[in-house]
């Protein structure tokens, strides 16, 4: 997992991840100043709760759009 988030280059992309890996992997999303075009998350109900480490760090990764599915 570490060495494909490390290989992000360029701008773009789409997102598709866990709550999991968005929680332990928050910088390395934002590596190089990237900006994905969509990040894709299930379980909508997850991040209902802004006071959550789940929701805060889904607001700090860098994209243009959200898509939350429930």
């Amino acid at each position: 997992r570490n060495a494909h988030l490390k290989s992000l280059k360029g701008e773009g992309g789409i997102c598709l991840t866990t709550y999991g890996l968005i929680v332990s992997a928050t910088e390395e999303l934002n590596k190089g100043d990237h900006m994905w075009d969509y990040v894709i998350l299930d379980e909508g109900h997850k991040i209902k709760n802004r006071a959550t480490e789940a929701a805060k760090c889904i607001r700090i990764v860098n994209t243009k759009r959200r898509l939350i599915l429930s």
